[in-house]
């Protein structure tokens, strides 16, 4: 094999790995999120790079390379980053990167496994040979918070101990910078995961249509009281609560009180929380009393007159 002879199919792997169609809009310099080529030693350059998408949600690869120089051995260095919109979105990246090296390359015989200390999870290290085994390729792919990493380190077979090394330091000094650089994630609000809003749903939806501005805007996720079986639910004015044992949606904002029952939305006010018999339905107008009148000073002219006529 001539030294110099490194294989472009790593690089084309990371061309696939972009998703087509999105605008550029480069209004975000990532390239001091990736690994310098300055920190891999001497002799490393940028042979190739890529930039699509904005600084909400891109995807950014930059290849190295480094001739053959004796006694250090060409070697070709991909690094792949994609800001997705959660941590979840990140995980899901990450497993179809996987999926995607396994695919792309089938001379490679590229096998993907798990691991555990790499990222936070989930992880995976792929490695292969190409060239009738003349290179050989490790390949990890991980997250950091909400972004997806993929980094690869091609280098001859006969160098497959130095290759391995070298692609879980280079996978590590990637982990590492980012954890440096990238802002803490905001914690998900209370009993909700991360990239879940807070919401009505269900009965609480109902509910809300019903009150309407009383019962403000959630604050955290709907979540099961373990004592009782209750769904609990905060907002911004008080607190909407299931009765699992009454099947009652209601919501309270310490005095009044609203439920949906069998006989539509009801109100009531005091220390009760479940609808007492007195609880009217909303939208009903107290009885009215009766209407008294003075009969005896309406029917006065007329009971006079026909006294006046009788004694005639």
């Amino acid at each position: 094999m001539s030294r110099a002879r490194v294989l472009p199919s790593i690089v084309l792997l990371l061309v696939l790995l972009v998703p087509a169609g999105v605008a550029a809009a480069q209004t975000f310099d990532p390239r001091i999120l990736v690994v310098p080529p300055s920190d891999l030693g001497a002799g490393w350059y940028v042979s190739d790079s890529s930039f699509e998408g904005d600084q909400n949600a891109y995807m950014y690869r930059v290849a190295y390379q480094r001739p053959y120089s004796p006694p250090l051995y060409p070697a070709l260095v991909t690094i792949s980053l994609a800001l997705t919109p959660n941590e979840s979105a990140a995980a899901a990246q990450a497993e179809h990167w996987a999926g995607t090296v396994r695919s792309s390359i089938p001379d490679a015989a590229l096998e993907c496994l798990p691991v555990g200390d790499l990222g936070d999870g989930p992880a995976f290290t792929c490695t292969g040979e190409e060239g009738a085994g003349t290179l050989t390729v490790t390949y990890h792919i991980f997250r950091v918070g909400r972004m997806s990493v993929g980094t690869g380190f091609l280098g001859p077979e006969d160098e497959r101990r130095n290759v391995t090394s070298a692609a879980g330091a280079l996978a590590r000094l990637q982990q590492d910078r980012l954890r440096e650089l990238l802002p803490p994630e905001t914690p998900p609000p209370p009993y909700c995961n991360r990239g879940q809003t807070p919401r009505f749903q269900f009965g609480f939806a109902a509910l809300k249509a019903a009150i309407g501005a009383p019962m403000g805007e959630p604050v955290e996720c709907e979540h099961t009281e373990v004592a009782t079986g209750d769904a609990h639910q905060r907002t911004t004015t008080g607190l909407s609560f299931y009765r699992k044992n009454t099947n009652t949606p209601t919501f309270t904002n310490g005095f009044e009180h609203w439920a949906l029952t069998p006989r539509g939305l009801v109100y009531w006010t005091g220390d009760s929380i479940d609808p007492p018999p007195e609880a009217r339905p909303v939208g009903s107008q107290p009885a009215r009393p009766p209407l008294l009148v003075d009969t005896s000073r309406e029917l006065r002219p007329a009971w006079e007159l026909l006294h006046t006529r009788r004694g005639r």
